[in-house]
């Protein structure tokens, strides 16, 4: 064997080596960057799980008070229908019929178009100028 033989595959011998050493270098290196994109993507999961659930958690508060304001503006209708129903009963009315008083037939007609089961309080009645002030309270249904 000459010289040159024996320098070279000892200077292949090295070249192995060192690219083996850089090998196993580099693929102790990726296994770190893999441990540590999966622990990244893991806590990522985790904070888009809890943005989730946070989004989730308004959605069902924003559509709850969608809910509660219908509700409210329903019930707005409702009255102001009611109110604007007894504004015309009240302007409707004459006079007294069959020798009841005023306070009497303004009852019998806040029951019967109303449909008010309650108690109903005439606080004050004015016959001359059929101005009348009323109260009653409702259970809610």
């Amino acid at each position: 064997m000459s010289v040159t033989q024996v320098t070279l595959e000892e200077a292949l011998k090295n070249l192995s080596s060192k690219l083996e050493a850089r090998l196993v270098a580099i693929s102790a290196s990726q296994s770190e960057i893999k441990v540590q994109i999966s622990a990244q993507f893991s806590e990522m999961k985790s904070e888009i799980q809890l943005l989730y659930s946070k989004l989730s958690e308004k959605d069902k508060l924003i559509s709850e008070l969608n809910s509660r304001i219908e509700y409210q503006e329903q019930r707005l209708l409702e009255l102001e229908a009611k109110d604007r129903k007894l504004s015309l009963v009240v302007h409707g009315l004459r006079k007294e019929k069959n020798g009841e008083t005023l306070e009497q037939n303004l009852q019998d007609i806040l029951r019967s178009s109303l449909e008010i089961k309650d108690n109903i309080q005439i606080t004050r009645c004015q016959a001359k100028t059929k101005q009348c002030f009323c109260s009653w309270q409702c259970q809610e249904t």
